[in-house]
């Protein structure tokens, strides 16, 4: 089991996989540096997932515990794997956000404000919504630049 610390500059460090404890132990308006493995997604990628999901088939991921970044594609600059990695609006993914939660997943990151609260997701399921509401937050600092082949 992992347990979510402060760090000595506030933020609060999280690795995924989490768990239900970890979740319970964040509170909005935390401020959270994630370490470790973040899977991104938008549209295209929920769209082809819901099926697998709809049919009870296993996803190309394994969502336990993990956070889905809510960001699109963004060509890379020559001699780098990714491009510029931003949050595209969370809202358009809330309709896929409950099936998600009940296959494990513990965290979304995307902006703009979430569906109301129990709106579509069942009370029993732990899960945290990391959203940026203001212009200025929500910034990825100090990615590294791996990559792993993979396509949704």
């Amino acid at each position: 089991m992992h347990v979510v610390i402060t760090d000595v500059d506030g933020f609060k460090e999280v690795r995924p996989p989490l768990s239900d404890g970890d979740v319970e132990s964040l509170r909005a308006g935390d401020r959270v540096r994630i370490t470790g493995v973040l899977y991104t997604a938008r549209d295209a990628a929920h769209g082809r997932l819901m099926p697998l999901m709809e049919a009870g088939k296993p996803l190309p991921i394994d969502v336990k515990g993990q956070i889905i970044y809510y960001t699109g594609p963004s060509p890379a600059r020559p001699g780098h794997v990714v491009g510029s990695i931003g949050p595209t609006t969370g809202g358009r993914m809330d309709k896929f956000t409950p099936r998600l939660l009940a296959l494990g997943l513990k965290g979304t990151i995307g902006k703009g404000a979430p569906l109301p609260a129990g709106q579509g997701c069942p009370q029993t399921v732990q899960g945290c919504l990391l959203r940026r509401h203001r212009r200025g937050g929500g910034r990825a600092l100090g990615l590294r630049e791996e990559a792993r082949g993979g396509r949704l």
